[in-house]
């Protein structure tokens, strides 16, 4: 077995690996994602017994990181946690741990990162808000990402159980989308159509 605080000094190999198998290569994304899910568990007690769940906010590199680090913690201490994701397009995570929907027991947290604080670290600001049009060295870029406090960058969030019936919208509320008949959830319609009709244009 081995613990989080263990997994955030030295990221086992195989969860480098298998998320630069995923992903496609090593990117600020995915090493972002490392920092903010680890940090995210080291604040909860874990045993087997329990559920933890991680949702990414974002469909990039941050839901590559939670599946790869799930994986692992799965196989190597038996642990029940599964990684999901409902993409607000936010480089922030939510933890949810033993949590139950219908009566809102258990714990959730956000974890964010401090606009403010990352502004220390420029390199890494202005990739993680996109400021600067030409790209920094990856090297260096992964480099400030790694060496950047956790302790300093990122926040905690606790928030409402009912916020959380966001992250179960799959397959619930279906409805018929009236341009091309179409069922899908009415809480991703847009402009009163679903999303493929909005964008797209026949």
């Amino acid at each position: 077995m081995i613990s989080i605080s263990e997994m955030r000094k030295n990221i086992p190999e195989q969860i480098i690996k298998m998320a630069e198998d995923i992903h496609g290569h090593m990117s600020p994304g995915l090493a972002t994602g490392f920092k903010i899910i680890l940090f995210g568990l080291n604040q909860i007690s874990i045993s087997p017994q329990d559920k933890i769940v991680i949702v990414s906010e974002s469909v990039r590199c941050l839901q590559d990181a939670a599946f790869s680090i799930s994986n692992y913690l799965i196989k190597t201490n038996k642990w029940r946690i599964y990684p999901k994701t409902y993409d607000v397009g936010k480089v922030s995570i939510q933890i949810f741990k033993n949590y139950d929907r219908h009566t809102g027991s258990g714990e959730l947290f956000r974890v964010v990162i401090d606009p403010e604080k990352v502004k220390s670290y420029s390199l890494f600001y202005n990739w993680l808000y996109q400021l600067e049009r030409e790209k920094a060295p990856m090297d260096k870029l992964l480099k400030e990402i790694n060496r950047a406090p956790d302790e300093e960058i990122f926040k905690i969030l606790p928030f409402s159980g009912k916020m959380t019936d966001l992250c179960h919208m799959m397959n619930k509320n279906l409805v018929q989308c009236p341009q091309c008949g179409e069922f899908t959830e009415k809480a991703t319609f847009l402009e009163n159509k679903c999303r493929i009709c909005a964008y797209f244009k026949k």
